[in-house]
């Protein structure tokens, strides 16, 4: 549930939502906000990452 959550947070982010609109939307704080943006923006790279090594070989 909460990683629905932080993925919906990242998505809006992504779409140009602010920071300050995300924390009003889902009752959080400006640091949690940016802890999810910040965790969410380094997995999808990761993901992106994995995926170009793997075609590479």
């Amino acid at each position: 549930m909460i990683e629905r959550r932080n993925e919906e947070i990242y998505s809006l982010h992504c779409s140009g939502h602010t920071v300050e609109h995300l924390t009003k939307t889902y009752h959080l704080s400006v640091d949690s906000i940016r802890k999810v943006i910040f965790k969410k923006r380094a997995e999808h790279e990761a993901k992106l990452l994995g995926q170009k090594v793997s075609v590479q070989r």
